[in-house]
């Protein structure tokens, strides 16, 4: 590994430490409906039945759609050993974020940014203050799904120049990206 990547990674080191508080944190505001209080987020069994309703499926005034969002939270419940535990949540987020940021390198230096240049710009990405919400609050991992599936969009698409199958496999992920944001 040359000089340069060990630095970028020492710096992706670095804003893990910079978003870790995060992990000391429990569960606030919505993630106490969205997590706890939700059966579905409680086993994977549930999974089939997250891709045909709306999230809130017992409120009315509901229309809201995540399902990706869903299962991940699922996936962080299995891991937790079938209890919903904050840091296993936060430990996801964390590594979306860092996934992010590492996709985004990656599209600049494909996209020809001198390689400085491309580590300074999604270094700045990575540590804005903007990405401390999606980080530390559970329920915005659907920010860091739309931002990791779209980065892998867009370099599946620019690798499909030399293999073109890989056009179809970027719309199933970014179709798989939709399935992540909240939509009414």
């Amino acid at each position: 590994m040359d000089g340069r990547r060990k630095l970028f990674l020492s710096l992706m080191l670095g804003v893990a430490v910079l978003h870790a508080g995060a992990l000391t944190g429990g569960f606030v505001w919505d993630d106490h409906t969205i997590i706890e209080a939700n059966p579905d987020v409680r086993s994977l069994a549930s999974v089939p039945e997250m891709f045909t309703r709306n999230y809130f499926d017992d409120r009315a005034d509901s229309e809201l759609f995540r399902p990706l969002v869903n299962v991940t939270l699922a996936l962080d419940t299995a891991l937790g050993g079938g209890e919903p535990r904050p840091l296993v949540f936060h430990i996801t987020n964390l590594l979306l974020h860092l996934a992010a940021g590492l996709l985004l390198y990656g599209l600049f230096l494909r996209l020809a940014l001198p390689a400085g240049v491309a580590e300074v710009a999604a270094l700045i990405f990575l540590v804005h203050p903007a990405s401390a919400e999606p980080v530390a609050w559970i329920v915005g991992r659907g920010d860091l799904l739309a931002a990791v599936l779209g980065f892998a969009t867009i370099h599946l698409h620019l690798s499909g120049r030399r293999r073109p199958w890989l056009h179809g496999l970027a719309v199933l992920v970014w179709l798989l990206a939709l399935f992540g944001k909240l939509a009414a």
